[in-house]
């Protein structure tokens, strides 16, 4: 339903940066037309500026700007029918895409900008944290059912399957 030229999802969880970051993350998505996602600021921005973020209601500085032409491009959605661990399922999509464009036509649609427009806030009632905050976003079915429909869109993306099989090797090492 979006009308766009980029978008940003927000989980309930989520609250927008502090201003200025965001308008200095727009103002490098306006710079680069040919990038469709802008991955941004999660560990480098972090570790150099822990001090303004250390706060108890806050806990993960992160977001990924889209560009709507691409997720539409590729047919990149959520899962109708399956709302648990989404955001996986429809990264993974964007992940193997990309993976896609660099080594078959030597195009890199991806830029870490190191500035967060998004933090996400620390709430044990969350649907994706349980056992006092715990999180288990992998666990379960969810992430599974995500997983098939993420191989399903690469295929149908004629995404080559020895770059699916890697990354799938790449998210188990990374889950282990």
């Amino acid at each position: 339903l979006c009308m766009t030229k980029y978008v940003l999802f927000l989980d309930a969880g989520d609250i927008i940066s502090f201003a200025s970051h965001f308008i200095l993350a727009m103002k490098t998505v306006e710079d680069h037309p040919n990038i469709a996602i802008f991955s941004c600021g999660r560990i480098h921005y972090i570790d150099k500026h822990k001090q303004t973020y250390e706060n108890p209601n806050s806990d993960v500085l992160h977001g990924k700007i889209y560009q709507l032409a691409f997720l539409r491009k590729y047919h990149i959605e959520f899962i109708k029918e399956h709302e648990y661990s989404e955001d996986i399922g429809f990264n993974i999509m964007c992940r193997f895409v990309c993976m896609m464009l660099r080594e078959q036509f030597n195009e890199n649609v991806v830029l870490d900008i190191d500035v967060p427009v998004t933090i996400e806030l620390n709430d044990n009632n969350s649907i994706t944290r349980k056992n006092d905050g715990e999180f288990y976003h992998t666990s379960g079915c969810g992430y599974s059912v995500n997983a098939i429909h993420a191989v399903k869109n690469a295929l149908s993306n004629n995404v080559p399957m020895s770059i699916i099989e890697r990354e799938f090797y790449t998210f188990l090492v990374w889950q282990y």
